[in-house]
């Protein structure tokens, strides 16, 4: 025994082992508990249940002896013999067999079955006198069964008494056994109790005694140890606490920023609606003056009237572009584009802006750059009407040049360069760097000279990053300046899909190709409705107003129309929603969005909600029509 003392390890082990072997036994105890108190049940059910047989055979013989009294068949106590021989038969069958609902189980015992198959021909007699007594109405034949029952009754009540006594002797001999596997687990139990004590605890205690007075030293180093650690504790308390104020003071002013920048991009979604919607009308009754033949004196002040509200508009979209940049709310798109087409377009609107000017407006293209391309199209073109315009802004007399040189190209890749150059009023070396700042000329003069709000290269250098570029600037007060950068596109597939019939426009088309056509506007804005009902009735447009999402809806679920314009924000309903449920009765029906908003947020709602296109006002006549005509043509393409 001497080494079951000896290392503290062992001392573990050992003590384990014990208290493992002391669950053991309380587990086993609990067990033998439960499997007598289960018995105890079981035959106190099963001995109920047999209980029953004698009542129910009484009962039976006696119904019978009143039947066989009656002069003729009583039916209520026919009814109730019937009801009692089944009673009768189910606790007998139970008995036997065993019942689920009551929980008996069946028998097993050699002794009870013999004694149940003596039982079974007197319960078969009087249970089929039973059966024929309550199916006759002759008074002899209820008399000879009433006697048959009772002839059997004696026999049957004697078989139940000996099952009931075996039931009885059956129950005590299993608890007999429990109760003395219990008694010799007890036996047991205390045996093993009494060795772990005389040879483990005790030693173990003995151990834990020798090992105290280390214990207390130990302890004792620990206060020590914990009186120091308590002070650093405390210095990281203060530090951490500090550490919380600044990390709530940072939360609080991120959530100040975000709540600030929130509501920066809803007041410019505002602004921008309810500055544009004016603008449309401006702009759209400007055209509509001009394109009517005004006299000569008239023109000049209608050409001022359209180029400020031009400006105007441009100063806006400045706006809006710089503040979707600084939001990160503008994604670059890759979509295949014709760079001539490019240049083509900046020619044709920004050369009558030099015309004006009486300057010279020349675009000269490589023509070794492959002409189809995969890039943002529309930001490319933003960056180059913004350093066109910019130049030509800012020349008084010469030329402006726009250049774009093929620098590489792959089967894959094309980099190109483009430069604007002209021979304005230049560029001081001093302030070559903060022209790129936002709001920023080279000089308050310059500002109040030409006008402008200092974002046009802002938002170009910051286009340009986006595209992994950057802008460069050389400049000669007096002599000129040049703005260049590079950009490397990927080249489109040299087989494409050829587009459907009507899905390339140009400027030349006459406005004759929609006579005829059918269409609902829904806008609230009265201003608006007199702008694009003239220039529908120039078209040879047939068309209905709605003035609200509403009303639209009514009208295109009454009548059909070729396409409906749809303006976005409306009283009641507004045009997402309108779009929804016109879509549920007629999904083919071509959708335009008119809008006033330039958000990201809302062009991306048009796609969602299931619309064509979508159409930014003031809205450009020719786009107007060019739009209207394309989805017109395409859905006709479709239907045959």
């Amino acid at each position: 025994m001497k080494n079951f003392i000896s290392p503290t390890y062992n001392h573990y082990k050992l003590g384990m082992l014990a208290i493992g072997t002391i669950i053991v036994l309380i587990v086993s105890s609990q067990v033998i508990t439960q499997a007598i108190y289960y018995q105890q049940a079981k035959s106190a059910r099963v001995l109920k249940w047999a209980n029953r047989l004698p009542a129910l055979n009484q009962e039976i013989n006696q119904l019978s002896i009143a039947l066989q009294q009656q002069p003729t068949n009583n039916q209520i106590l026919t009814a109730e013999l019937d009801q009692l021989n089944k009673r009768w038969n189910d606790v007998h069958v139970g008995l036997h067999m065993g019942n689920d609902t009551a929980a008996i189980p069946a028998c097993n015992s050699d002794s009870l079955l013999n004694l149940y198959a003596q039982m079974q021909p007197y319960r078969d007699s009087i249970s089929n006198a039973v059966i024929t007594l309550v199916n006759t109405n002759s008074a002899k034949d209820r008399v000879s069964q009433a006697k048959i029952i009772q002839q059997a009754n004696g026999n049957y009540q004697a078989a139940v008494e000996r099952v009931l006594r075996q039931l009885e002797s059956e129950a005590a001999r299993q608890l007999t056994r429990l109760h003395h596997v219990a008694l010799g687990l007890a036996i047991f139990s205390l045996v093993v109790l009494l060795f772990e004590f005389c040879f483990i605890f005790r030693p173990a205690s003995r151990t834990l005694a020798e090992n105290n007075d280390a214990l207390v030293s130990a302890y004792q180093e620990q206060e020590a140890l914990n009186k120091e650690l308590t002070a650093v504790e405390e210095e990281l308390r203060r530090a951490l606490s500090s550490q919380k104020d600044v990390s709530a003071s940072l939360e609080k002013a991120k959530t100040t920023a975000e709540e600030a920048a929130m509501a920066k991009a809803q007041f410019l979604s505002t602004m921008s609606h309810e500055i544009r919607t004016p603008m449309n009308a401006v702009i759209g009754l400007t055209n509509l003056l001009i394109e009517d033949n005004p006299k000569k004196n008239q023109i000049e002040n209608l050409q001022a009237l359209k180029f400020s509200g031009e400006n105007l508009l441009t100063l806006i979209n400045d706006i809006l572009d710089f503040s979707k940049i600084e939001a990160g709310k503008i994604d670059l798109e890759k979509s295949e584009f014709r760079l001539n087409d490019l240049v083509n377009g900046i020619d044709r609107t920004l050369g009558l802006y030099a015309a004006e000017k009486d300057i010279a407006f020349v675009c000269q293209t490589d023509p070794k750059i492959p002409q189809r391309l995969l890039g943002d199209f529309t930001r490319i073109s933003q960056v180059l009407n913004n350093l066109v315009s910019n130049a030509i802004k800012f020349t008084l007399n010469g030329s402006v040049t726009l250049t774009a040189k093929l620098v590489k190209v792959t089967p894959k890749e094309a980099t190109v360069t483009f430069a604007v150059t002209d021979t304005g009023i230049g560029i001081p070396a001093d302030k070559l760097e903060i022209i790129f700042d936002n709001f920023s000329q080279a000089s308050s003069d310059t500002t109040r000279k030409f006008g402008g709000t200092g974002l046009g290269l802002a938002i170009t250098k910051k286009l340009l990053e986006m595209h992994g570029s950057q802008i460069k600037v050389e400049s000669k007060v007096d002599e000129g300046s040049t703005f260049s950068f590079t950009l490397t596109l990927q080249r489109a597939l040299e087989v494409q899909p050829a587009t459907a019939d009507g899905d390339s426009l140009t400027d030349k088309e006459s406005f004759t190709g929609l006579r005829g056509v059918n269409i609902l506007v829904a806008e609230d804005n009265q201003m608006n409705v007199v702008v694009i009902r003239q220039y529908l009735k120039k078209w040879g447009i047939r068309f209905d107003i709605a003035e609200n999402g509403r009303v639209a809806v009514e009208k295109a679920r009454a009548q059909p129309y070729d396409l409906i314009l749809m303006d976005l924000q409306m009283p009641e309903m507004d045009g997402f929603t309108a779009t929804l449920n016109i879509k549920k009765f007629a999904p083919d029906l071509p959708i335009i969005a008119l809008t006033a908003s330039a958000m990201l947020e809302v062009k991306n709602r048009v796609v969602e909600v299931g619309m064509s296109d979508y159409v930014p006002k003031p809205f450009v006549p020719s786009e107007l029509y060019h739009k209207l005509l394309l989805h017109l043509k395409r859905t006709n393409a479709a239907s045959d």
